[in-house]
């Protein structure tokens, strides 16, 4: 910004004194619209710095504050045109092309914002700001590592810098790398403890390595700095979410939508906590609102296509599933989601075209295995079956529904000890699965194990799910 007043209050009764005297002395109103734009006034600024430019100063920085008055007003294409004029008529000034980069990257203008970074770099290659910034508008393109290097040089030219500390955090993270991350935000608290940002993006680092407590700590004390910050009760809400404790987060998303209510990933997070405990409508609601604020939330049309399969609206949760997949074509899991609804229909091969892209966008995604291998189930393709279930146990070797599918596969070809094994692991790793017990249940009655048989039904029907229990004591096998 140039030079700024210690005092800019003090400043501005000076500067009003000297405009009385004189109504059109330039300088006093381009000084008088920076004292306004330190003192957060940007129309008033604006003012007195038309007034100057007019009166005839043909002092660049007259363009640069007006420029940094437009930006703090969302004026973005006539802040860019101020800097630009700034450019013409001081162009060595490194400062001037920083400023108008801030406002392209504002405008999601990324590129351009870097080549215009670049410039400032030319002209100060010493300049940590512009590292920092370009660095930024690296990370928006999703070049992690570039944003990494120029955030290394913005820290060895500033290394008291807890914005390119907690930047370069935020970087590590995108890249995956969360001890990393974790490593520069505590640098960045240690140059700056009471801010609140940081704290959060540390918690979330935290979450995403599953230390929930740690990341709840954060969370809180993001919280105790700063009480309105949405985006800290969002985030410890999902943890709580997480942890199954859906009051904590609820009430914690209550607060995050009562501070920020045009905040439309708070309405999808509720409404996924809302789904959690079998709320759909208030799920849906939820979802609309998000969908209302957000009409290309991918993420909020997916989560509502699945409310509405949890209420048997198979065609609406397609619909829903359609409209993600249209926003965002590498959507795996919505083609996963779409599958399963058309699985439920009984449209096995459009149900087994979905499954089968959204392995191919995802072939880490270990549901879509498993929802493949349960349509393959269905169409009698039990050795296929075997091997969607088993990859999925490869991907993740606690998913119990993998286990449990698998049983069925194996009971189907009359591999009945591996089936066996298969229902048990599955009840080890998730005793509240109550198609397990079913599944194991039927398999022990094949085999005449009537005892156990009952047994498995009777937990079944403890957990909700009476039917096969029922049936079994109309036909007299159980008590």
């Amino acid at each position: 910004m140039g030079d700024k007043y210690s005092d800019p209050r003090q400043a501005l009764g000076y500067l009003n004194q000297a405009i009385y005297l004189d109504a059109d002395f330039a300088e006093a109103y381009k000084n008088r619209g920076l004292a306004h734009l330190q003192l957060d006034h940007p129309r008033q600024a604006i003012t007195d710095l038309i007034k100057a430019i007019r009166l005839g100063t043909g002092d660049a920085d007259a363009y640069l504050w007006r420029g940094l008055a437009y930006k703090k007003l969302g004026r973005f294409n006539e802040a860019t045109a101020d800097y630009d004029h700034a450019i013409r008529l001081d162009p060595g000034q490194a400062r001037y092309y920083r400023n108008k980069g801030v406002v392209l990257k504002k405008m999601g203008l990324y590129q351009q914002a870097i080549t215009t970074y670049d410039e400032a770099i030319r002209l100060d290659p010493a300049y940590a700001l512009a590292y920092l910034n370009r660095g930024i508008a690296f990370k928006n393109l999703g070049l992690y590592l570039k944003a990494i290097a120029d955030y290394d040089e913005a820290i060895r030219l500033d290394p008291l810098s807890s914005r390119a500390f907690n930047n370069r955090g935020v970087a590590y993270k995108k890249s995956g790398k969360f001890k990393r991350a974790i490593e520069d935000y505590d640098h960045a608290i240690r140059l700056s403890s009471q801010n609140a940002w940081i704290y959060n993006n540390r918690g979330v680092a935290y979450k995403n390595l599953g230390r929930y407590r740690l990341a709840i700590e954060d969370y809180s004390q993001a919280i105790r700095i700063d009480p309105e910050y949405a985006w800290a009760y969002i985030n410890r809400g999902i943890v709580y979410k997480n942890l199954k404790r859906y009051q904590e987060a609820l009430e914690d998303l209550d607060r995050a939508i009562k501070l920020d209510p045009k905040n439309a990933n708070a309405y999808r997070t509720r409404g996924v906590i809302y789904k959690k405990i079998e709320k759909y409508q208030l799920a849906i609601d939820d979802y609309d609102k998000a969908i209302q604020l957000d009409s290309s939330y991918a993420k909020a049309y997916n989560n509502r296509g699945v409310a509405y399969k949890k209420l048997g609206q198979y065609r609406s949760a397609i619909a829903n599933y359609n409209e993600a997949i249209n926003l965002n074509p590498r959507f795996a899991v919505a083609y996963n989601n779409r599958g399963v609804a058309y699985k439920n229909l009984g449209e096995t091969p459009k149900a087994l075209l979905d499954l089968n892209e959204a392995i191919r966008l995802d072939p880490a995604l270990s549901i879509a295995f498993i929802n493949r291998g349960n349509v393959f189930n269905l169409m009698s393709e039990y050795k296929k079956a075997i091997e969607d279930f088993s990859r999925a146990i490869q991907r993740d070797p606690n998913d119990a529904m993998a286990y449990s599918g698998r049983g069925i596969s194996f009971e189907a070809l009359g591999e009945l000890n591996k089936a066996m094994m298969d229902f048990d692991k599955a009840i080890e790793l998730d005793p509240t699965y109550t198609d397990t017990y079913n599944n194991r249940g039927n398999l022990q009655k094949r085999l005449k194990k009537y005892d156990q048989a009952c047994r498995d039904f009777r937990e079944a029907c403890n957990l909700g799910d009476c039917a096969n229990l029922s049936f079994a004591q109309e036909k007299g096998d159980c008590q």
